[in-house]
């Protein structure tokens, strides 16, 4: 497989690949780079010409790339997101804000393997990807894939397109009894990933009876009339979300939280949860919950 420079952008590339949307698998080199060739092997992509695989959910709309480009070399930016080499992005928005989950990787050992900077799980086509810390990732030049071998798990192969029969995401499952994912948007049509939770993951091959009894989908809208309506701040300190889902309140003694959203709701759930005896941790100290600050507008 080759990398294709972009006529507009000389440091953008388009992949192909089969059974993959065009203009869907970007590959884009470092904002200061020299002068990059015009074609770009896969098996050079990964050390001759390092840079970040970008997967996208619709392709660029001609015309966009530099301004894209732009958005994507500032979200690549961000200290905390140093060394990201993935990252699967929504589409732009009006003002060019990027969101998106990126999975970075280092190299511990000088000429030693690669493996993964945090843990992150996200969602690729229909199914989750559950990649722990220190997952090593080897390039597979032969069938332009990568290996993600977790320690003491089965090995994930992500390839340019992830089929439904791979065992992807069972740690998260197996921790937890429940798994409560709790979505607040101002109109329906911003819940993303609906169909996905509601019906292609519970149909899951390998997954779909855990999904089945253990994930709790929540989603509420603010703006529009909704089977559940109200911010989420609001439905946690009414108690009427745990009534909802037949739940007890938030206990920080079993329960994990992991949070994102504008400044104001990350602000105001955390001194929520803080009040109810959670600590917060990051990405060196374990805690009780966590903020994913990476995608917020500051």
């Amino acid at each position: 497989m080759e990398l294709t420079q972009s006529t507009a952008v000389p440091q953008l590339y388009t992949a192909t690949a089969d059974g993959a949307p065009a203009g869907t698998l970007l590959y884009l080199l470092p904002q200061g780079a020299k002068p990059p060739p015009e074609t770009i092997e896969f098996g050079d992509s990964w050390s001759a010409f390092p840079g970040a695989y970008l997967f996208l959910e619709t392709a660029l709309v001609a015309g966009t790339e530099a301004a894209f480009c732009a958005s994507a070399w500032a979200y690549l930016g961000d200290r905390r997101l140093q060394g990201t080499r993935f990252a699967w992005l929504a589409a732009p928005t009006a003002s060019a804000l990027l969101s998106g989950t990126p999975v970075a990787v280092y190299q511990p050992a000088k000429d030693g393997p690669f493996v993964t900077a945090f843990p992150v799980t996200f969602l690729f086509r229909n199914v989750a990807l559950t990649l722990a810390s220190g997952t090593a990732v080897e390039p597979d030049t032969e069938s332009s894939a990568f290996v993600f071998t977790p320690a003491a798990a089965d090995t994930n192969r992500i390839k340019w397109e992830i089929q439904e029969n791979w065992l992807i995401g069972r740690q998260t499952y197996e921790r937890f009894e429940n798994i409560v994912l709790v979505h607040g948007v101002r109109s329906v049509d911003e819940l993303a990933y609906h169909d996905v939770l509601t019906e292609h993951l519970p149909a899951h091959e390998f997954l779909g009876d855990m999904v089945s009894s253990q994930l709790r989908y929540y989603p509420t809208v603010t703006r529009e009339p909704y089977k559940t309506m109200g911010r989420v701040t609001e439905l946690m300190a009414s108690g009427k979300m745990f009534e909802d889902l037949g739940l007890p309140p938030l206990d920080a003694a079993h329960d994990r939280v992991m949070i994102c959203g504008s400044p104001g709701m990350l602000r105001d759930l955390k001194h929520m949860l803080e009040a109810r005896g959670f600590k917060e941790g990051n990405t060196s100290t374990p805690g009780a919950f966590v903020i994913e600050r990476a995608f917020v507008e500051q």
